[in-house]
């Protein structure tokens, strides 16, 4: 349906109902034991495209407090669309709410303020990190691969978290066992068999 604001929007509810006593008959001449049904839903159907199309009603109505009072507002229309047709409601619930591509930009938009928190707070961790890198740098005196060796770990986790994909292949050295060969020794270079 098409709520008040021009907003796009699927809607599902539950609506409860039993059928008045004093009209049974009436029901039944009506719509027959199958029709009731059918009649349950359409009359629901109208009443909440009527009551959503009004002008004051928008997406903000499904958030919040907001969304209560839109629950209630719609239950009391239900139940008198119903009640003209000898149909008494005795529950109604507001579902989900889809809103398409207005949802997403709902989403994509709560998103975008969590993302920032989070870059804000890499952002003071890597300017801690800086700091910790500086005084490290200036405690070993001259500058050497030692700051790089403390930071390798960390370097490594960025590396790997950044990369969808990352295989790494570490080359065996010398007096190291490797799948095929007991140990690498100069009389069976790699790429050869046993001797």
């Amino acid at each position: 349906m098409t709520l008040g604001d021009r907003t796009e929007a699927t809607i599902a509810t539950t609506v409860r109902f039993q059928l008045i006593a004093e009209r049974l008959r009436e029901v039944h001449e009506r719509f027959g034991p199958n029709g009731v049904f059918g009649i349950v839903r359409d009359q629901s159907a109208r009443a909440v495209r009527a009551t959503l199309s009004d002008t004051d009603v928008g997406i903000e109505q499904f958030f919040g407090a907001d969304r209560t009072a839109c629950e209630v507002r719609l239950a009391e229309a239900v139940r008198k669309s119903l009640e003209t047709e000898g149909i008494n409601m005795t529950g109604f619930v507001l579902g989900a709410v889809e809103l398409g591509k207005t949802g997403e930009v709902i989403q994509a938009t709560v998103r975008a303020r969590y993302e920032l928190e989070r870059e804000r707070a890499e952002a003071e961790t890597r300017a801690v990190r800086a700091l910790n890198d500086a005084s490290l740098e200036q405690k070993l005196g001259a500058p050497s691969d030692a700051a790089w060796r403390y930071r390798e770990t960390d370097l490594w986790r960025d590396l790997v978290e950044r990369t969808n994909a990352l295989q790494v292949a570490l080359r065996a050295g010398p007096g190291t066992a490797t799948p095929g060969r007991a140990v690498d020794d100069p009389a069976n270079p790699p790429g050869q068999g046993p001797a």
